[in-house]
């Protein structure tokens, strides 16, 4: 009857994306081959749209098929959601993350992104030095935005072991965005720790960055004193150099 009802008001265009979640989701649940057979006919709609719905709750009812459909990959939905709907419901399965996500980066990159990100971030959660390891067999788009989830996600838990593994990072791979987001997750509460640790770091962008991070919050809270000028000091890049030694210059001013 829900089906029927669901076809007659597709036909005069009455349904709504939400309607047509809530029924897809419905009958996937209670019968994944099924949702599979309504969604090939395409009532009112493009298939795509309807396999994608089908895609979003089936890897919850049925994991076996889920995985199947994605081997064959016959249906025209989009499989890059089906993939990460598959790894959170093995990592809800108690599956190991470490596994998840090396099940995930053998897929093809085209699709695989999302999936990785759900398994690193909880391979964070449980083993933040193995997560931290895992980075260097992700691809380079992948691994750069990765690397900035997981440095918010392991600096609220662990800062120290965070900024000894990010002080190694920096040297191999060089990248400014996961030392602002260390530096932002940690300037309010331990700025003193974070001056100290950014001492440690090579010259480099990185490094430069995450100083200008500190210039800019010490002059936002009327902070900046003469202490503040050896740090933008050490600031390597001139241009950067130079838009720090001007807001240090209006701070003292007002």
């Amino acid at each position: 009857m829900a089906k029927l009802e669901f076809i007659r008001l597709s036909e005069d265009g009455s349904y709504s994306s939400i309607l047509a979640e809530s029924f897809f989701r419905s009958l996937t649940l209670s019968d994944p081959s099924e949702a599979l057979l309504f969604a090939s006919e395409g009532i009112g709609a493009n298939k795509e749209f309807y396999f994608n719905l089908v895609f979003d709750s089936l890897p919850e009812k049925d994991i076996t098929l889920s995985l199947q459909i994605l081997e064959e990959r016959v249906f025209s939905g989009d499989y890059s959601k089906l993939v990460q709907k598959i790894a959170i419901q093995k990592l809800v399965n108690f599956e190991d993350p470490s596994v998840v996500l090396d099940w995930a980066v053998n897929l093809p990159n085209s699709i695989s992104a999302d999936a990785q990100a759900a398994a690193l971030l909880q391979l964070v959660d449980s083993n933040p030095t193995l997560a931290s390891s895992k980075l260097d067999i992700l691809s380079s788009d992948i691994r750069q935005r990765e690397s900035v989830r997981m440095v918010r996600r392991w600096a609220s838990q662990n800062p120290h072991d965070c900024a000894k593994w990010l002080s190694d990072y920096t040297k191999k791979y060089n990248e400014v965005k996961p030392v602002e987001e260390f530096v932002k997750s940690r300037v309010a509460t331990e700025p003193l720790e974070v001056y100290e640790w950014l001492g440690t770091l090579e010259k480099g962008a990185p490094r430069d960055s995450g100083i200008m991070l500190m210039v800019l919050n010490e002059v936002r809270f009327g902070e900046a004193n003469d202490n503040l000028v050896e740090w933008v000091n050490l600031i390597g890049n001139d241009k950067l150099k130079s838009r720090a030694l001007s807001f240090y210059k209006q701070s003292i001013s007002n």
